[in-house]
């Protein structure tokens, strides 16, 4: 714990400042549960702060803390619920942050150093081996892209340590991860920020800590956290199959390209400026070769540049409109950018509104501070941006009345809201808003009230607007049904969140670059891999989207048009099902080694089977295989899969791509699938049951 005075003084406590320590055990009248509690009474914060008594220590009412932690521990759960809370005597510190719990010297008990692994929640999901070889830290803000989800695993083979924090709230909180390769031992900890930080807190409370041991790897995790994070705020409305506040056309998309009329835009910049109507061709030319139920991210569509003097997106440049009613008569959706998020100090409306009164403070770590300064950010082309308190119902209606004035002056459909699940919601300790300073769940609720009133302008009978959002930290799914994931896939990246959330939120997107093109098999690669992973293809910028128009790309046009194909055939398996435990191959997988691009110039090593597979389940519970080969030839693999049936399986290829399937053997629990499957092509394979 970290405590701080009017100074700004730290006092730490921890296990080693002298007190009185007591326990005790209780069991429930059942005794089916069975709660620990330990407590920590009369610790000196002046002992803290100073290694040392000062002479009116001895005083009853002087600055002293209690704390108490609980473990509460059920028959037949594997389960330990733990919680703290804390009581501040005094009237001169406020509590800073909360490390809890910290397991500094996680390790496998037989050394098999060479089979562990961890399981991180940051972007789709890192498992990442061999952890007690790096000198590494992972350190991220939950909710963010960072640490999408609140949990995470450690693994030595199929043992492992889960360590979730189950709030319902989602309030925001640091996952750490530290590993020291001289020791072979692994740090976890969760660092919270309490309610009121800057004030006196009498009381502080933290529950929801969850640790336990299972057998699995990063799935098997990840379905203990998705039988607690289903019964959330964020999947009230349910699965995607049933929820009629999604347009249909969203859930029907196959393919997206992420276009620009601008020449700077980060690193989705042009090189040149372009004309609305020259992007407008472009994307009727990708529809026409491409002729998939397809959407366009429209970047740079306002006359104000990227990145500067948001939120003054109208008017749009001349012709945008034009250009968004021409494509959608074609069936092409226009999705266009705005951030949900930031706001440019030198912006008219900045001005206009005053609007300095509403945007996120920060505060120096003190009790009482007098100044509370604006964050800034920056971005490529360094202007100062500031984030807004979503807790404020100015920035709630200042979103909403922009989202409405672009659907009824340009006829969107659908809008961007950019950075809402990717950066964390702002931290803010302004006393002027009305919210708790510091921690507390006021930036969600803010979130979610703003959301909603967004929603508020559909009219009934009428297509529900589509909002999307960058990234895919959990709690705004109900609000946002469409994730964008265009973050890097390093090589330990695995489909964690799809394991949790597939069939309740659209994932869609990946970055692709020139390099992609230029790399033998890297964009194919991240294409099949997107498709068995369920996220809608694409999101493919100006100059690739170009060059795929080229002869001298027509392989990758060609197979980007085979997994459109599968894609489409199995929108039941992969936008509204549930993804299955990973298929295992018996067959000696054949692996390339490539680069993959996640800057315009920045390369990362990945090595892929040429074949790749996933196992999906309908609302139905009818199984199906995603696969897809990348290479130039056939080959032949058998996967082991987990399929309850106790009839005689067979194979059918629902996308028409010429896969050869066959079941060698089934039992109560799993199959073995044979599958033949030409080079350069993807299909959803459907595992049918038929009575023996």
């Amino acid at each position: 714990m970290e405590w701080r005075d009017r100074d700004g003084f730290r006092a730490s406590v921890s296990d080693r400042i002298p007190c009185r320590f007591s326990h005790e055990i209780t069991h429930s009248p059942q005794g089916d549960e069975v709660t620990v509690t330990l407590r920590w009474s009369d610790i000196s914060l002046s002992l803290a702060r100073h290694g040392h008594l000062k002479p009116n220590e001895s005083l009853p009412d002087s600055e002293r803390v209690d704390v108490e932690v609980c473990l509460g521990l059920s028959k037949g759960e594997r389960a330990a619920r733990w919680s703290l809370h804390a009581r501040n005597k005094g009237r001169h510190h406020t509590l800073w942050q909360v490390i809890f719990p910290r397991t500094s010297r996680v390790r496998a008990m037989n050394g098999d150093e060479e089979n562990e692994h961890l399981t991180i929640p940051a972007d789709w999901g890192w498992y990442i081996p061999r952890p007690a070889h790096r000198q590494m830290t992972w350190s991220a803000t939950y909710p963010s892209h960072r640490c999408c989800m609140q949990f995470m695993a450690f693994h030595r083979g199929e043992s492992g340590l889960y360590l979730g924090w189950h709030d319902p709230t989602a309030k925001p909180k640091t996952f750490r991860i530290a590993t020291d390769a001289r020791s072979r031992t692994i740090e976890m900890s969760v660092i919270h920020m309490p309610e009121d930080m800057t004030r006196v807190q009498t009381e502080t409370h933290l529950e929801g800590l969850v640790m336990q041991v299972f057998t699995g790897h990063w799935y098997a995790a990840a379905q203990l956290y998705r039988e607690w994070a289903l019964k959330q705020f964020w999947t009230r409305k349910g699965l995607i199959k049933n929820r009629n506040d999604i347009p249909e056309w969203l859930k029907d998309t196959v393919l997206w390209w992420c276009l620009s009329s601008g020449k700077d835009t980060g690193t989705l910049s042009t090189g040149r400026e372009i004309a609305v109507e020259e992007v407008g061709n472009l994307a009727l030319a990708l529809h026409e070769r491409f002729s998939h139920p397809s959407a366009v991210h429209w970047y740079n569509w306002h006359r104000i540049p990227f990145n500067t003097s948001f939120p003054d997106y109208l008017p749009a440049k001349e012709g945008f409109a034009e250009q968004v009613r021409r494509l959608d008569s074609a069936g092409v959706k226009v999705m266009p950018y705005i951030n949900a998020r930031l706001a440019d100090p030198n912006s008219l409306t900045w001005q206009r509104d005053n609007a300095e009164r509403f945007c996120a403070r920060k505060a120096s770590p003190r009790c009482e501070p007098s100044h509370y300064p604006m964050l800034f950010e920056q971005y490529a082309n360094q202007q100062y941006l500031v984030p807004m308190c979503s807790a404020t119902e100015y920035w709630q209606d200042k979103v909403t009345s922009i989202v409405k004035a672009i659907r009824e002056q340009l006829g969107i459909r659908v809008i961007y809201l950019d950075q809402v699940a990717a950066g964390t919601p702002p931290v803010c300790f302004s006393p002027d808003h009305g919210h708790a300073l510091g921690g507390g769940d006021y930036a969600i609720r803010g979130y979610e009230a703003m959301l909603e009133k967004i929603h508020g302008l559909n009219v009934s009978g009428e297509e529900p607007l589509a909002l999307t959002t960058e990234s895919n930290a959990e709690p705004f799914m109900t609000g946002i049904p469409a994730y964008l994931m265009w973050m890097p896939c390093p090589d330990y990246q695995v489909p964690l969140f799809a394991a949790v959330y597939s069939g309740y939120v659209i994932t869609f997107g990946r970055a692709f670059y020139d390099g992609d093109l230029r790399e033998p098999y890297a964009f194919a690669a991240k294409i099949a891999q997107m498709f068995i992973w369920g996220c809608q293809l694409g999101w493919i910028r100006n100059s690739v989207a170009e060059s795929l128009l080229t002869p001298e790309y027509a392989g990758e046009a060609e197979f980007l048009d085979c997994v459109c194909r599968a894609f489409a055939s199995g929108r039941r398996y992969l936008i509204e099902g549930h993804m299955c435990p990973p298929p295992q191959e018996l067959t000696p997988a054949e692996v390339v080694k490539m680069n993959w691009y996640s800057r315009p110039e920045l390369a990362q090593p990945v090595t892929l089977p040429w074949v790749v597979a996933s196992l999906w389940r309908d609302p139905s519970e009818q199984r199906a295989l995603a696969v897809a080969n990348f290479s130039d030839r056939t080959h032949e693999v058998t996967y082991r899969v987990d399929v309850p049936c106790s009839t005689q399986l067979s194979c059918h290829d629902l996308t028409g791509a010429g896969i050869a399937g066959a079941v060698r053997s089934a039992d109560d629990t799993c199959a073995e699938v044979i599958l033949r499957v030409p080079g350069r092509s993807a299909a959803v394979i459907e595992l049918r049951s038929q009575r023996a």
